[in-house]
């Protein structure tokens, strides 16, 4: 199972893929290699009824050809099963790419992470009895990724 928020579904008709949801549904496409990296650093800009319109990351410019366009297309119109047009155009991003969304999801396990190791009452006594200091940095945390589980 792809790992997404809790409070995001994968979109069920292109209307309703939001910026949020992108990354959900990029996880349910058929994009592999570069086509998928590039996918993952676009951010939804418009949808329309047959259309979706998608900002890339002007740092990533380089993805950016026609054929690579054409596949995440291709993706698209065969998950929702219709003609969908894709437009992608390098500029400034006004919502999370899905790679973003990714980094932020990261951050967020690694601040709880970091909340219940520093609360438990076991770490606190062992910390306690070593005279050792909560080193953040030693904390591993499982990985999150856009195939990985929540």
């Amino acid at each position: 199972m792809p790992c997404i928020e809790p409070s995001q579904q994968v979109p069920t008709s292109l209307l309703a893929c939001t910026p949020a949801g992108w990354l959900a549904l990029i996880n349910h496409l058929t994009l592999k290699g570069v086509e998928k990296t590039l996918a993952m650093h676009c951010s939804v800009g418009r949808v329309e009824h047959n259309a979706l319109f998608l900002t890339l990351d002007e740092s990533y410019n380089m993805l950016l050809n026609t054929t690579n366009q054409k596949r995440i297309e291709v993706a698209v119109s065969d998950y929702f099963d219709s003609i969908i047009k894709v437009s992608i155009e390098s500029g400034a991003i006004h919502h999370e790419t899905a790679m973003m969304q990714i980094e932020r999801l990261k951050q967020e396990q690694h601040s709880a992470a970091k909340e219940i190791l520093a609360q438990d009452i076991n770490v606190q006594a062992m910390m306690s009895i070593l005279g050792a200091k909560f080193d953040e940095k030693s904390i591993i945390y499982g990985s999150v990724s856009q195939d990985a589980s929540p």
